[in-house]
């Protein structure tokens, strides 16, 4: 199961979610709740997956959202609020197998803490609960930031949470089941200044054998990728690649990451050079080494030679998503002018034909239809 989020033709932000059964994806129709986006999901079986993100207001205000699958339909599961935090969201969710027990992770701006601060849920079944995994204090003169943006839970007992605290050093949480306890690791070699390195994602076979992936501002980049390990005892950093476009790279991130029953990972990110220029990045752990993995660009974002072949040139060819509006006049009196008038947008001078249609009451009699080409301006 995958879930995100989508605007809809009012501008209105829903949550979405796609299942593949192996072969295809097909869209699993969420409860619409106007503002919601899902930010993580979890599926503890075939037929059962909790996802989880955050419902922001016209306002802007924030709070936690949730929905559970049972496999034929979705079914909002509203997570509570922290008591004393406002603006709470959470970002990721693990769920076990065969147990209806799941761990949610995010944060919340906490009016004592002056700042973000790291936020748990537990999900039962049939009711939530919330907790509060410590943080460290920030810095001097560093308003607190911290939050969770992964989680993953091999044991009810055994869950490994990750983000990142004041000032953006890498941020460890494991749940014992009971409570929660920071975690010590270590800072990349060649990190350009402190220990700012947030981890993003975390994936872990067994209570003793975890991965974490994330990002970090090297002495040689603007951001380099950034893997650690967990063997039971202790942290480890693993040697990640950071591919050049053409050569060379300034901002590489691992955003994801997953681990099979073996020990073999794949996560994914970003390659981002300094002619910001984008492409996916894709990794894979064999236990021992990460290695770069070939992967395809998005059709129609590849860069393409221009007409005049000069040698080194190339444009950014970008998809066009053509989108219609239309504007037409209403509650005109017998005898008055109908107007309407189209608009047709995306991509570089669009053109196409635009058919208008007028129909009498209930839309049964067809009175006038005119087809019209559009050029140049999309009108």
């Amino acid at each position: 199961m995958a879930a995100g989020s989508y605007i809809d033709a009012t501008n209105t932000t829903l949550p979405f979610a796609e299942r593949w059964d192996g072969t295809s994806w097909s869209v699993e129709p969420t409860v619409a709740v106007s503002g919601a986006m899902f930010r993580g999901v979890s599926c503890e079986s075939a037929s059962y997956c909790l996802a989880v993100g955050v419902t922001v207001s016209s306002g802007g205000q924030e709070t936690p959202f949730a929905e559970t699958w049972n496999g034929t339909s979705w079914v909002v599961r509203p997570p509570p609020e922290p008591v004393g935090g406002t603006f709470p969201e959470l970002s990721a969710v693990s769920c076990r197998v065969a147990v209806t027990w799941c761990v949610a992770v995010g944060s919340y701006d906490s009016s004592s803490a002056s700042g973000d601060v790291p936020l748990a849920e537990i999900w039962t079944g049939q009711a939530w609960y919330v907790d509060f995994p410590p943080f460290p204090p920030p810095p001097a003169r560093t308003e607190e930031e911290s939050g969770l943006a992964g989680v993953s839970c091999p044991t009810v007992s055994a869950c490994v949470a990750v983000g990142s605290a004041a000032g953006n050093p890498p941020l460890i949480e494991r749940f014992d089941g009971i409570s929660w306890s920071i975690q010590s690791d270590p800072a990349p070699v060649d990190v350009a200044s402190g220990n700012n390195a947030p981890l993003q994602g975390v994936s872990c076979r067994a209570a003793d054998a975890c991965n974490v992936v994330g990002g970090y501002p090297a002495a040689t980049a603007e951001e380099a990728t950034l893997a650690e390990g967990w063997n039971g005892s202790m942290w480890s950093l693993e040697q990640t690649q950071n591919p050049g476009f053409r050569g060379s790279y300034e901002e590489n991130l691992l955003a994801g990451v997953s681990c099979g029953a073996a020990a073999v990972c794949e996560a994914v990110g970003l390659d981002n050079t300094s002619s910001d220029e984008t492409a996916p990045l894709a990794e894979e752990w064999n236990g021992t080494d990460w290695s770069v993995q070939s992967i395809p660009v998005l059709s129609g974002n590849e860069p393409a030679v221009s007409g005049c072949d000069t040698a080194g040139d190339e444009v950014l060819v970008a998809p066009a998503n053509p989108s219609l509006s239309i504007q037409a006049s209403a509650g005109v009196p017998v005898g008055g002018n109908v107007q309407a008038a189209a608009t047709l947008t995306g991509g570089d001078a669009p053109g196409g034909q635009i058919t208008f249609s007028l129909y009498g009451p209930s839309c049964e009699t067809l009175y006038f239809t005119r087809t019209v080409t559009v050029t140049g301006n999309g009108r």
